[in-house]
């Protein structure tokens, strides 16, 4: 891992940046061959939300366009990551569900999101917002847990391929090498997501999954979550989606891969503040 962290920091972090017309990729029909590294997807949506990893846009369902996006796209994070590192890195990410759907929070979008007259279980004061952001991590992760518990293996998007959970820890140190969250998109209004809240997309680091992978445990360690457009505005499928050389779709890579580096150690070039 140190290896691949200090092929990666030589990388000058201007991430995304006319990166959909400039990366060198493999063809889409290609696989990662003997990866290295497994990031492992999970769609949650949260307390009273309808199911959404089958709705398409573009004509294809979000957790088709997450995989076209993360593996087999002519254009795909795991191509970004293989490339920047010399081939060093070999990227493959694969999904867990609950029982062929994402998982479910207990708690509301609302409850994560800052305090208003429209959104009166929010969070009120610096304290209580960083408390929910802990709370949150804990909320994804016992649903994680309770997912495996329940018999539900780790697969590919659609769930033909089936991974053992060895798979999840490739350099063998006992910790998951790395778990992406990706939150149901939402139109919802009543909310406010700034820099820095429970909601934004960021990078971070929780011990609170432990999965039981045979001979050996295995507990979670450096995470992303994101939440994903797929449409610009109502109605228009085709605002945030993007098509490959073969037509695929996709979403923006920038801040897929912005906040994946982090996980690797790159740092943020800018001043979040200016």
């Amino acid at each position: 891992m140190k290896r691949i962290n200090y092929y990666l920091a030589m990388l000058i972090f201007i991430v995304g940046i006319f990166l959909n017309d400039t990366l060198i990729c493999r063809a889409a029909e290609a696989v990662p061959e003997e990866s290295n590294f497994t990031n492992l997807i999970v769609f949650v949506r949260f307390a009273g939300e309808d199911e959404f990893i089958d709705k398409e846009y573009a004509w294809t369902s979000v957790r088709k366009i997450t995989d076209n996006s993360y593996n087999t796209a002519y254009y795909n994070v795991a191509d970004y990551f293989q490339t920047v590192s010399s081939g060093k890195l070999r990227m493959n990410s694969v999904y867990l569900f609950d029982g062929g759907n994402s998982l479910t929070l207990s708690h509301s979008r609302g409850y994560y999101a800052k305090y208003s007259e429209d959104n009166q279980e929010g969070y009120q004061d610096t304290s209580e917002k960083y408390g929910r952001m802990y709370e949150l991590k804990v909320d994804w992760s016992n649903a994680v847990m309770a997912a495996i518990a329940a018999g539900n293996p780790i697969s590919g998007y659609d769930g033909t391929t089936q991974y053992s959970y060895e798979d999840l820890d490739k350099n063998g140190d006992g910790i998951i090498d790395a778990i992406t969250i990706i939150y149901k998109n939402t139109t919802q209004t009543n909310i406010s997501v700034q820099w820095g809240d429970p909601l934004w997309d960021y990078q971070d680091y929780t011990g609170l999954v432990t999965i039981n992978a045979g001979t050996r445990t295995l507990n979670s360690g450096e995470y992303a979550q994101l939440t994903n457009g797929y449409e610009k505005d109502p109605g228009d499928s085709s605002g945030y989606l993007y098509k490959d050389a073969n037509g695929n779709a996709i979403i923006s890579l920038e801040k897929v891969v912005h906040e994946t580096a982090h996980i690797f150690g790159l740092g943020d070039l800018y001043n979040p503040k200016s």
